[in-house]
C-alpha cells in the first residue's frame, strides 16, 4: 500500500498499545456515558487493500455482538452477560469483563471501506474490510 496507510497503521499500532496499557490499569474511555462499559482487546493489520481486525469476545454469544459500519467508520458494540446471577456467589476474584462494550475503528486517511465481512470463532470477532481510496474532488463528475 502507499506511505499515507503505512503511517495510518503505524499510528493505529501505537493507539493500540495506549489503549492496552489503559486497559491494564482498569480504565475504559470508550463511552462515558455506561460507567459498565468496557473496550476488547483487539489486533488491527493489513495486507493489500484490506484491514483485519481480530477482537477478542470470550462468552460473547454471536447475537449478542453488533457491527455498524459507513464508509468512514467500524463499530462494534454488544453486551457480555454476567454469570453473577448466583445470590449465594461471593467472589474472590472477579478480573474478567461483562457487560456492555463498544470499540471504534476509522478508516485510514484518503480511503473509505468498500465492504466488510465477519465471522465469530472461538470468542474472536473477525472483521475483513476492504477499502478502497477515497475520490479525490477532482474525480467527482
Amino acid at each position: 500500500m502507499n506511505s499515507e496507510l503505512d503511517s495510518f497503521v503505524q499510528r493505529s499500532t501505537q493507539l493500540g498499545e495506549q489503549i492496552e496499557s489503559l486497559h491494564r490499569r482498569g480504565k475504559s474511555y470508550v463511552d462515558d456515558s455506561h460507567n459498565d462499559s468496557w473496550q476488547p482487546l483487539f489486533d488491527l493489520y493489513h495486507h493489500q487493500n484490506y484491514l483485519f481486525i481480530d477482537i477478542e469476545l470470550p462468552g460473547v454469544p454471536p447475537s449478542a455482538v453488533e457491527v455498524v459500519s459507513d464508509p468512514e467508520l467500524v463499530v462494534v458494540k454488544g453486551h457480555k452477560p454476567t454469570s453473577k446471577d448466583l445470590p449465594e456467589r461471593e467472589d474472590i476474584v472477579a478480573a474478567r469483563e461483562y457487560g456492555q462494550f463498544a470499540s471504534q475503528f476509522a478508516m485510514p486517511p484518503g480511503y473509505r471501506l468498500k465492504d466488510l465481512d465477519r465471522r465469530m470463532e472461538n470468542g474472536v470477532l473477525h472483521l475483513k474490510i476492504e477499502i478502497e481510496p477515497r475520490p479525490s474532488p477532482d474525480d467527482r463528475p
